[in-house]
């Protein structure tokens, strides 16, 4: 019996999780308890990190949450924050601004930015790695305070990329690489023009198809030497411009799929994007060719300035979130579901957010925010507050491109709360409804003789996969459909089904039915 036959059938003998676990009347809300007692001083920069449950880690300019001592990054427990260490120390204002997980060839860690000479004890100019014991400093550091992380792929393997404060004359920068034990100016690196001016790189995102460009947001208007308003992209060779950049600086980025496939979302102080010039009031969306607005184009709607993009699902589906540093009124927080329109959350939130991540909590997920924060409605915070998500579908699975004989067929799931999961993705000719099972949970692939065909190793048509969801709760499944003309018009079935050790059934989620017709 092949691996694949045998997995058929341990779904057919487990019973899934109950959908009535999805509670029928939720309404998402604010929750004030990361900001009581609160922060001394602002929250700049938030992350997840940790093995399995993916803790939450804060950097910012504090030194203590309540009455403990905390200098400047902070671990959430789940209840209140707690120190990392001994923090950050050196510089006028020790400060954490940027905090980036992944793996540089060094192992899993937490990257960590900012404004320091030191981190628990270990001289770090700026820029520090934590495995989850301990912190190291990355080569010699560098010369200027860090805003941004990535990490970007120009070829030969993911390397850390820092977006840092410069001046053209006696600090040139704004983005640096680190690879074979040393920092280094990419390309040139970027400036504000001649003579002593000061600039800043205040975002980094990787965004494309491939390997994608790393593109660079903040206070610049030179790129490489060429012309590069506010946002430059760079090639892993040289920097470009992006279709005539701005009229302000950028300070946010983060890439998302409105439906109409991944856009990179940008935040800052702009009114226009592009040339010719997009109205587009404080935030604009780039699809790789072109710039468009968010529905924002008058600029008398909007008094503030986006400083934090964060894709977020409260429940009722994924929506982008905008978070405002100033002037936005009765709440600096928006809701953007791909309409015309922005629409703030129902509570009123005091203050400026600088930062957003969200945190999955089980079966729902929690959105944080972070910056100097003041209160949320008549409840005083300080520094930082949630918002909380409603249960969410358990799992769910879409094709992301067509299901043509002799092409891939690439298939993205994702499932609430399961980062690390085991899942299989399995294959069927259409045998809907598949199997009912004792708790109300319909796993749509029979287990009849044609899933176990399709599930046989000597079944060339099918290649169902094993794997393990990734840190955002989701994976991207590619199989390739050879071309064969007799298979044309056949329907098939497709399912996430996602295990869980810890789960009393032994299957934290099934996704619905995904039906394809096949097509040349």
């Amino acid at each position: 019996m092949t691996p694949r036959v045998l997995a058929a059938l341990l779904i057919g003998a487990l019973i899934a999780s109950p959908g009535a676990a999805l509670s029928a009347q939720c309404t998402p809300g604010f929750d004030v308890s990361p900001g009581v007692p609160g922060f001394d001083l602002e929250v700049f920069a938030f992350e997840r990190f940790g093995a399995g449950t993916h803790e939450l880690y804060a950097g910012g300019r504090f030194k203590k949450f309540g009455a403990t001592p905390i200098h400047g990054l902070a671990r959430w427990t789940g209840t209140a924050w707690q120190a990392v260490g001994a923090g950050v120390a050196g510089g006028p204002v020790p400060a954490v601004r940027a905090l980036l997980a992944g793996d540089d060839g060094s192992g899993p860690s937490l990257f960590v930015g900012g404004d320091f000479s030191s981190i628990d004890g270990v001289p770090a100019g700026c820029i520090a790695r934590f495995d989850g014991e301990h912190f190291h400093a990355i080569g010699n550091g560098l010369p200027a305070a860090v805003n941004a992380l990535a990490l970007y792929d120009a070829g030969s393997g993911p390397r850390l990329y820092a977006g840092t404060d410069f001046t053209d004359s006696s600090v040139p920068g704004g983005v640096y690489r680190f690879e074979a034990g040393t920092w280094s100016l990419v390309a040139g690196g970027v400036a504000v023009g001649p003579g002593n001016n000061a600039g800043s790189v205040d975002a980094l995102a990787v965004y494309g198809s491939g390997r994608g460009e790393l593109y660079a947001g903040g206070i610049f208007v030179l790129a490489g030497g060429i012309a590069a308003t506010y946002i430059a992209r760079f090639d892993g060779t040289a920097w470009r411009d992006v279709n005539g950049g701005m009229d302000e600086p950028v300070h946010t980025m983060a890439t998302f799929d409105d439906g109409t496939g991944p856009q990179l979302f940008c935040g800052g102080t702009f009114l226009h994007a592009g040339a010719p010039a997009v109205p587009a009031t404080h935030a604009a969306r780039w699809n790789g060719s072109s710039w468009n607005h968010l529905g924002n184009t008058n600029p008398f709607e909007f008094f503030g300035i986006i400083g934090a993009i964060e894709s977020f699902d409260d429940g009722s589906g994924p929506a982008l979130y905008l978070a405002g540093v100033t002037a936005f009124v009765p709440t600096p927080v928006f809701r953007w579901d791909g309409g015309p329109a922005w629409t703030p959350l129902a509570t009123t939130l005091s203050g400026r957010v600088y930062a957003m991540a969200t945190l999955p909590d089980g079966l729902s997920n929690d959105l944080f925010l972070g910056g100097m924060i003041t209160a949320v409605g008549a409840a005083p915070v300080a520094g930082a507050a949630r918002y909380r998500g409603c249960p969410l579908p358990p799992a769910s699975l879409k094709a992301i491109t067509p299901p043509q004989l002799g092409t891939d067929l690439v298939l993205h799931g994702s499932s609430p709360g399961g980062a690390g999961r085991p899942y299989f993705c399995g294959f069927a000719f259409s045998s809907r409804p598949g199997i009912q099972l004792a708790q109300g949970t319909q796993v749509p692939l029979a287990i009849d003789q044609l899933l176990l065909l399709s599930l046989d190793a000597a079944n060339v048509l099918f290649d169902d996969q094993f794997g393990t969801l990734d840190a955002d709760s989701s994976a991207t499944v590619r199989l390739h459909l050879p071309p064969l003309p007799i298979a044309a018009g056949i329907d098939i079935v497709a399912s996430l089904i996602v295990f869980g050790a810890g789960e009393p059934d032994g299957i934290h989620a099934v996704s619905p039915a995904l039906a394809l017709t096949l097509s040349n």
